[in-house]
């Protein structure tokens, strides 16, 4: 797993690996654990994004032009966060039962 700073942005590459079986290919697990720490990594992003919100309101002192705007771009930001974790955890259930089929036919 890759990570690198991007402006404001923090960009995390991952290298996908899988395994050919009978059945279809299979991620490895070192590939599952990248996801599975991306995951960590989106949830903590996500609530130092919460934290942040919370002090925002908690001083009072909010620039309303600026305001709409930024919750938009905050907006965004988790609706593309949301996207991605489902489709991670979309992968990691698809995963579980691959695994689960395997152990069943050893």
């Amino acid at each position: 797993m890759a990570e690198r700073q991007k402006k404001d942005e923090k960009v995390i590459e991952i290298e996908l690996n899988w395994l050919e079986t009978p059945k279809g290919n299979v991620a490895t697990i070192e590939t599952v654990e990248q996801l599975a720490n991306v995951i960590l990594i989106l949830d903590d992003e996500i609530n130092a994004i919460k934290e942040k919100v919370e002090k925002i309101s908690a001083v009072g002192g909010v620039d309303v032009e600026n305001l709409d705007e930024r919750l938009k771009r905050i907006e965004n930001t988790l609706a593309d966060l949301d996207d991605k974790v489902s489709i991670m955890v979309d992968a990691l259930q698809e995963l579980a039962k691959v695994v689960a089929e395997l152990k069943k036919k050893t």
